[in-house]
C-alpha cells in the first residue's frame, strides 16, 4: 500500500490494481468501508476495456482476443514509484503471453495527486506499438453514503435532457429510456438501479455532485464521453464512474474500433485522461 498526504487529505492506494482503497478529508473516510457490503472493491481501474465484450472477445486481423469484463488492469499488480508526499505513480506493462489477450504494447500509468482541489487521477496511455492502439479506460470510485442511498442527490453542473442507455444482459441493446427533461438534479433511490446501472452518454455537463447530509463530493469528468452511476442495492455506497468506453452492442460485431466511445492513440504517442474529485464535509 502507498499512502500520500496533503494538508488535511490522505489517500491510500494498493499496488494491486492501482486501486484507491481510502480517501480521507479531516479524518473522515469518503470511500465505501462497510464490511457487510456484498461488494468489497473501492475503486477498480478499468483498462483496456470498460464493460463486457460481445461473446467475451474482440477480433483483429482474423485473430480472436478474449478479455474479461472491464479488462485485466484491476487484477494486475502495478509497479509503484517511490511516492512524493502528495503524488503516487503506478505503472503497468504487458506480461508475457498478454499478446494473446490484447495485441498492442503499451505503458499504462495511473497518477494520483492530492492538492487544495482534492484528488486528481491521471490515466496515461503510451502506445509502444508500431500502429494505432485502441482502448478504453474507466474510473469506478465507490463513495460512502452513511445515511443511506435515499438521503443523497446527484446534480449535474447544468440542466440535461438525457435518457438512460439500456442493456441486454451485459451488452448495450441500442435503446434508451427517458430520464431527465431539462433537469440537473435527481434523488437517488433503489428503483433507479432495477436495470443494474444508470448509463449516460454525451452529456453537456462535465461534472456531477453527490450530496447528502454529511458530505458533498464533486466529480469532474471532462473529456469522458460516458458517465455511469451504480450501487449494490441495500448497500451504503454509490459509484460515480467516468468512462472512456462502454459495453459492446448486443447487435454489433467484434470490431474493437467500432466499440462505443473507444479511444485511440497513435504509434509512439501518449494520451492522458483526467478526472478530479473534490470533497466538502458538512
Amino acid at each position: 500500500m502507498i499512502t500520500i498526504t496533503y494538508k488535511n487529505y490522505q489517500a491510500v492506494i494498493n499496488e494491486f490494481g492501482a486501486e484507491l482503497k481510502s480517501l480521507q478529508k479531516d479524518g473522515v473516510e469518503i470511500l465505501r468501508h462497510d464490511p457487510q457490503d456484498g461488494w468489497q472493491s473501492t475503486s477498480p481501474v478499468l483498462f483496456p476495456i470498460c464493460g463486457a465484450l460481445k461473446d467475451g472477445y474482440f477480433e483483429k486481423d482474423g485473430v480472436k482476443y478474449p478479455l474479461p469484463k472491464h479488462g485485466f488492469a484491476k487484477t494486475r499488480t502495478f509497479t509503484a514509484e517511490k511516492p512524493q508526499e502528495n503524488v503516487a505513480v503506478f505503472t503497468l506493462v504487458p506480461l508475457a503471453g498478454d499478446e494473446e489477450l490484447y495485441p498492442w504494447s503499451y505503458i499504462f500509468q495511473v497518477v494520483f495527486t492530492l492538492s487544495e482541489e482534492g484528488l486528481r487521477v491521471d490515466y496515461r496511455v503510451e502506445n509502444k506499438s508500431d500502429e494505432v492502439m485502441y482502448y478504453s479506460l474507466g474510473a469506478h470510485e465507490a463513495y460512502a453514503t452513511p445515511e443511506g442511498l435515499e438521503a443523497y442527490t446527484v446534480t449535474f453542473d447544468q440542466p440535461e435532457t438525457a435518457g438512460l442507455l439500456t442493456l441486454q444482459g451485459p451488452l448495450l441493446d441500442g435503446k434508451s429510456v427517458p430520464f431527465l427533461q431539462n433537469e440537473a438534479s435527481f434523488k437517488l433511490h433503489p428503483g433507479l438501479f432495477a436495470g443494474d446501472t444508470m448509463i449516460f452518454r454525451d452529456l453537456k455537463s462535465t461534472g456531477a455532485t453527490l450530496e447528502g447530509p454529511s458530505r458533498k463530493i464533486q466529480v469532474d469528468f471532462t473529456g469522458f464521453p460516458a458517465f455511469l452511476i451504480w450501487t449494490m442495492v441495500g448497500s451504503k455506497f454509490v459509484c460515480l464512474e467516468p468512462w472512456c468506453g462502454l459495453p459492446d452492442m448486443a447487435e454489433g460485431d467484434h470490431d474493437l474500433t467500432k466499440r462505443p466511445c473507444i479511444l485511440s492513440v497513435d504509434a509512439g504517442c501518449t494520451k492522458t485522461s483526467t478526472h478530479i474529485v473534490k470533497i466538502e464535509l458538512k
